[in-house]
Order: C-alpha cells, then sequence, then structure tokens
C-alpha cells in the first residue's frame, strides 16, 4: 500500500517570501546567421555609398577650387583696376596742382598787365578836364566848345588861351542826358588851375555854385560840374568810396592827379585807395 506523501509546510506567517525567480536573456552568439547576414549588407551599403560621396566631395572641392580661382582672378583684377585709377588720381592732382599755379600766376600776370594799363591810362588822362551839366546844340562843333571853356576861364578868372587847348570833345553819358565834354590841355598846369579855382568859387558861392548862367548859356539854369577825366576803374574806386566814406564816416573823399584818396578826420593820414577789396576790408574794419 501506497502512502500518501505529507503536504508541503505551510509557510510562517512570520518568515519573509522568497524572492521570484529572474529569468536571464540568452544572447545570440555573434556568429549567428541572423548577425552575419546584417553585417554584409551594412557592408555592401557602405562600400556602395562611400564611392558616391568621395565623388560628391571631389565635385564640391573642385568647384569650391574654381571659385577660388575666379575669386583670386577678380582680385587681381580689381587691385590692378584699384592701382591705374590710384596712379590716375595722383597724376590728377598733380595736373590739378600745377593748373593751380598756372591759374595764380596768370592772374598775377593780368593784375600786372591791369595795373600798367591802369598807369597808362592814367597818364593819358593827367592833362585832361571832364565837363558835365553843359547841353549840347544840334550843330555844335569844337569851336563851340573851345568857346565854352574861354567863358568858364573868364568867369574863374584862369588866364589862358586856345592854344593850350590840345583837343576837346564829348564822350558818350548817360541814357536821355548830355554827354559830358573832355577838354585836353597841353600841360597839367592849365588843368590843376582850373580845377582849383572852381572849388574856390564853389566854396564863395554855396548858394550860386558854377552853372549853365555863369557860362552865358541862353538854357535852364542847371549846375556844372568839372573834375578830373577819371578812368573807368579810378571812377568805379570813385563812386564807391564815396559810398563808404557816408558808411564809416569818413570827412574827406576826394581825386587827385587820377588816383582816390579817403581821409577820416582833419589831421589823419590820407588813405589811397587801389582796388575794391581794400575798400570792402576798410567797411569790415569800420563797420
Amino acid at each position: 500500500m501506497r502512502r500518501t506523501p505529507p503536504p508541503p509546510p505551510s509557510p510562517s506567517p512570520n518568515l519573509p517570501s522568497p524572492p521570484p525567480t529572474q529569468r536571464t536573456k540568452r544572447h545570440c552568439p555573434s556568429n549567428s546567421p541572423s548577425t552575419s547576414h546584417a553585417d554584409s549588407k551594412l557592408d555592401e551599403e557602405m562600400s556602395t555609398q562611400i564611392p558616391n560621396k568621395q565623388e560628391e566631395i571631389l565635385t564640391l572641392l573642385t568647384k569650391v577650387l574654381s571659385e577660388i580661382t575666379e575669386i583670386r582672378k577678380s582680385h587681381s583684377d580689381m587691385q590692378k583696376t584699384l592701382e591705374f585709377y590710384t596712379k590716375t588720381c595722383e597724376e590728377m592732382q598733380e595736373r590739378l596742382v600745377a593748373l593751380e599755379d598756372e591759374k595764380v600766376m596768370r592772374e598775377t600776370y593780368i593784375r600786372n598787365l591791369e595795373n600798367r594799363f591802369e598807369e597808362v591810362d592814367r597818364h593819358a588822362r593827367s592833362t585832361c578836364l571832364e565837363i558835365r551839366g553843359v547841353p549840347s546844340k544840334p550843330t555844335e562843333t569844337k569851336q563851340d566848345l573851345c568857346g565854352l571853356v574861354g567863358k568858364l576861364q573868364d568867369k574863374l578868372k584862369v588866364n589862358g588861351q586856345l592854344n593850350t587847348i590840345k583837343d576837346i570833345y564829348r564822350i558818350k553819358g548817360k541814357p536821355n542826358g548830355d554827354r559830358p565834354i573832355v577838354v585836353d590841355f597841353t600841360t597839367t598846369i592849365m588843368k590843376t588851375s582850373i580845377l582849383q579855382a572852381v572849388k574856390k568859387h564853389n566854396a564863395a558861392n554855396t548858394t550860386d555854385r558854377l552853372n549853365t548862367s555863369n557860362l552865358g548859356m541862353e538854357c535852364t539854369k542847371s549846375p556844372v560840374y568839372v573834375s578830373e577825366f577819371l578812368t573807368p576803374k579810378a571812377r568805379r574806386l570813385y563812386f564807391l568810396a564815396r559810398d563808404i566814406a557816408k558808411i564809416c564816416r569818413y570827412d574827406f573823399c576826394w581825386s587827385a592827379s587820377g588816383r582816390i584818396f579817403l581821409r577820416k578826420a582833419v589831421g589823419s593820414a590820407p588813405i589811397i585807395i587801389t582796388s575794391e577789396q581794400q575798400l570792402e576790408d576798410l567797411k569790415q574794419k569800420n563797420g
């Protein structure tokens, strides 16, 4: 008779339970068929892709090198162009400096010529008087003008003869105005004598200055002015100098021997005016 084995003892409630059994995964050996197949496939793919990648890299490098060569060539061309323009600019700068120097020389030369011409013209006018304010006649002759000068000398009590007049004529004047008379004497002595006599007469007769009635002319009474026959440059300087004299309070402004003078006050040194720039400087200084 078989005996029934006793039942396993029941665990004690106070004893801990045994830990669960952990199953270990079996690793597939490296020389398994699946691994060999994957490796061979990877080798095949890499052997195919690497040459392609190499060709792409070589193509890209060739393209980059070609672009670098083009850039170097372009840079070389730009450098040559820059050097050309730099050289051209330097040459132009040198030419500009030379032209500036030539301009200064020419301006100096022209200024010297103008001054020499002014001296010659002033010397040619040194014996001339200008008479303004005398109406002209329709059939006026040089003899009529000489007779007018004789009456002027008589009025001013200046001794003179017709042979002291070298030439006499009218010049162009203002529009719708009487043309001035120019009297060219043989000497500056006669010219100076008449100018001094006119100044003396006008100072002594402030209410009856020299006029057409004094000269026995049958016309409306009007002032007659006698002055030096100035050059165009001196005439303009005289016009501007009188304005400066008013603005800057110069007491005296006059012409003598064809030159223009300014004087601040009695006793001060006279200033010879030679250019418009000098007048502008005086205006800035005394403005």
